[in-house]
């Protein structure tokens, strides 16, 4: 890999005089005391009237906290800032969701794009998120970073990765066509993936710059798909440029046991390499390659997650609006029981 040039020192994005954000008026415990869990708005969408409406229910069910998330319309923002207490540890870019032009919207223009004003947009759209986390009084902003765009193969509108999954999915694991199309896909990433890195990592020296003049931290999150960026690799390659405090990894999950299951890397080496990084952890379940399900309706194994999180870390249940409120308070259950979550 080419390395990018670093054009700031870790040094430049620590400040003259320390963290001067405002204090928020929410009661939150010390950082280092786990028994902090959000729930993300990801759970509100169709299903709650109100920004108000959500963190009642939120609350209700056991949550301490909860995610703003990119789903959440202008409206339910501005009702979220008009509480008086707010209990919002994290945002996940771009918040709120807003329509750029008919069928586009701000959440699928990638950071990295490689059209400039396309580009400058979501630049724009993810600064904008981080000065609500700000407003807030969050701790954190979660980032995706963009993608390699993929080619269909040849003679059809399929990609490489849609025939990976479709494979895996009729069980043709250990076939010799799962085996080519799998390695196919990553000799393809790794061949075109350079300059669109190069974009990541530009725009992601825009953002830290913006966040740390905040006082906020960003977290780089584990990609659900393989096309997207960062991977295991750039994903270490990201974070040394800055200090922990200013860029860190959210762990997925989900999506790193996806990656796991179609033959990336371990859910596990994930955690391990880097935990000593790890701002937040998006929670859910899995069943096959289908995640967001509530903890405990699926196989995902929880108590070897748990070995690796930081007390610290941010604890975040991102669960589709699918799910009826008693799985997720049997979610945090189980949570508990297999100590992701203190009792």
């Amino acid at each position: 890999m080419t390395r990018t040039q670093v054009t700031r020192t870790k040094e430049s994005y620590m400040g003259q005089g320390g963290d001067t954000r405002p204090q928020s008026a929410f009661p939150i415990p010390h950082p280092a005391l786990p028994r902090q869990v959000s729930l993300s708005s990801m759970w509100a969408v169709q299903r709650c009237e109100s920004a108000g409406d959500f963190v009642r229910q939120a609350l209700d069910l056991g949550f301490t906290h909860i995610e703003a998330n990119y789903q959440l319309t202008p409206r339910m923002v501005s009702e979220l800032l008009a509480l008086p207490t707010p209990p919002v540890l994290s945002v996940h870019s771009p918040c709120p969701s807003q329509l750029v032009r008919e069928g586009l919207w701000s959440y699928k223009i990638p950071l990295n794009a490689p059209d400039p004003a396309e580009r400058a947009l979501a630049l724009g759209f993810a600064e904008s998120a981080i000065e609500l986390a700000a407003r807030l009084h969050a701790r954190a902003v979660v980032l995706h970073l963009g993608e390699v765009p993929q080619p269909p193969i040849d003679g059809s509108a399929e990609t490489l990765q849609a025939k990976l999954r479709w494979l895996y999915q009729q069980g043709a694991v250990n076939t010799p066509e799962y085996a080519e199309t799998r390695a196919a896909m990553f000799a393809w990433r790794d061949k075109e993936r350079g300059p669109h890195l190069e974009l990541a990592a530009a725009s992601l020296r825009v953002l830290a710059k913006k966040a740390s003049e905040l006082g906020l931290i960003l977290g780089l999150e584990t990609r659900y798909y393989f096309h997207e960026i960062p991977n295991y690799e750039e994903m270490g390659w990201l974070l040394s440029e800055y200090p922990v405090n200013v860029v860190g990894y959210w762990h997925d999950v989900g999506h790193a046991e996806n990656l796991e299951r179609l033959g990336s890397t371990l859910h596990e080496r994930w955690l391990a390499s880097y935990a000593d990084r790890m701002v937040g952890v998006h929670i859910h379940d899995i069943n096959v390659l289908k995640d967001h399900h509530a903890p405990g309706t699926g196989n995902l194994d929880y108590s070897m997650i748990a070995r690796h999180l930081p007390p610290q870390a941010i604890r975040v249940c991102e669960i589709d609006t699918r799910h009826d409120p008693e799985l997720l308070r049997a979610g945090l259950r189980r949570l508990t029981e297999t100590g992701i979550i203190a009792g």
